[in-house]
């Protein structure tokens, strides 16, 4: 929920112009994930939603370092999978599906 406004209302086409309206590069998505978004969100998210976003966060953190070791490899591989299983619970069956590119 954010400020109680229902997130499983939006619709695909409702996220990407959300994304678009507020963050119109993959730059600045990078950061807001990275280094902004659970500072800004804290408070704002409830504590469920803000919990995943930090699993993607960390997650991202990791696999985006320059050197990454074996456990840290593991580590964020199951941070990845945890932030995956919430999805359904969190968003639904409609969020919950893989685009793999």
């Amino acid at each position: 929920m954010l400020n109680g406004f229902n997130l499983k209302l939006l619709t695909a086409h409702d996220s990407f112009w959300l994304i678009h309206q507020f963050l119109l590069t993959a730059t600045e998505m990078q950061h807001f994930l990275l280094y902004f978004g659970l500072p800004l969100l804290k408070g704002i998210l409830d504590d469920d939603h803000f919990h995943h976003l930090a699993l993607l966060t960390t997650g991202l953190w990791i696999f985006l370092k320059n050197e990454i070791s074996k456990e840290e490899l593991a580590l964020a591989g199951e941070i990845m999978r945890s932030f995956c299983r919430l999805m359904e619970p969190l968003y639904g069956n409609n969020f919950s599906s893989y685009n793999n590119n």
